[in-house]
């Protein structure tokens, strides 16, 4: 068994990895940059393949820094602190996905899209309204490779690099330093942490000639999603649970804010927003971290 080794690595390490990381996953990126535009066929197929496979080996880099060769003491995390063991030890696997429970994964994927559909009933209505699902599907059913990209590349390599990899060993350290999470304010601090890489590293987009307010706005729009996605991570002790969560806000785009007061529906879809938001938060930060989907399922 590939084991893992978080106790006493400290914040020094701990942060470094996640820089290197992202440095890794952004700079492969501009390995494989060609002239041609982001959304060209030969640019994103270039492109998956190689974030795959900074995918592929990021597991193996946590493996070269935190790496454990005595196979006792295997750690399992749960964001109950009650739970929580204090030796830091933790298999490679559980690690990253957090469990190995694969009817825990489902529970917790489901209940997690469920809940960010909540958050999203303004814009589903507004979407379905002006019939945007309809012509969102026909042009990604002729462009299979940006579908790929958006809903199923993008959010696995994203998730399991930001979170699995570095967000996820964030909090393995908290953990066995401080003998278990004492509060869900030091859940909170490591979902704070995390997303900052993945938002920063949205700003090579720079590069490629976005204009400078634009690459702010999405730093931003990220890091937000990033606190939002650890959140689910942590709270349903599922990797997946953020992979389904990320492809579907990949589907749903930024929601429109402005053109909502405007929208010959708008008592309907303005008052969503506003309801949908208020359950979203309720639910977010009481019912999701409920026992039922926090801790691994027999």
């Amino acid at each position: 068994m590939f084991l893992l080794d978080f106790d006493g690595s400290g914040w020094v390490k701990a942060v470094g990895v996640g820089v290197g990381l992202s440095a890794l996953y952004v700079g492969s990126l501009f390995v494989v940059k060609t002239n041609k535009p982001r959304d060209h066929p030969d640019t994103m197929w270039r492109r998956m393949c190689a974030v795959s496979a900074v995918t592929a080996v990021s597991p193996l880099l946590l493996y070269v820094f935190y790496g454990k060769n005595n196979s006792s003491n295997a750690m399992t995390l749960s964001p109950t602190p009650s739970s929580l063991s204090s030796s830091g030890i933790v298999s490679l696997f559980d690690a990253i996905f957090l469990s190995p429970n694969i009817k825990h994964h489902i529970v917790a994927a489901t209940k997690s899209l469920l809940l960010f559909a909540v958050l999203f009933v303004g814009p589903i209505i507004q979407d379905l309204s002006d019939g945007v699902w309809a012509t969102q599907y026909r042009y990604f059913s002729s462009k299979p490779l940006e579908f790929w990209r958006n809903f199923i590349v993008g959010p696995v390599t994203e998730e399991v690099v930001f979170r699995g990899c570095i967000t996820a060993p964030l909090m393995y350290y908290l953990q066995s330093t401080s003998g278990g999470m004492e509060s869900y304010h030091d859940s909170y601090l490591i979902a704070l942490i995390g997303p900052l890489y993945f938002g920063i590293a949205h700003a090579h987009h720079y590069f490629e000639g976005v204009p400078l307010i634009h690459i702010l706005v999405q730093i931003a729009y990220t890091t937000l999603f990033g606190f939002l996605s650890a959140m689910v991570m942590i709270k349903t002790n599922s990797l997946i649970s953020a992979i389904v969560v990320h492809s579907f806000c990949n589907w749903m785009g930024l929601p429109g804010f402005l053109s909502a007061p405007k929208h010959k529906h708008k008592y309907v879809i303005v008052p969503a927003y506003f309801i949908g938001l208020c359950l979203f938060l309720f639910a977010m930060f009481t019912k999701l971290g409920s026992d039922a989907v926090s801790s691994p399922l027999a």
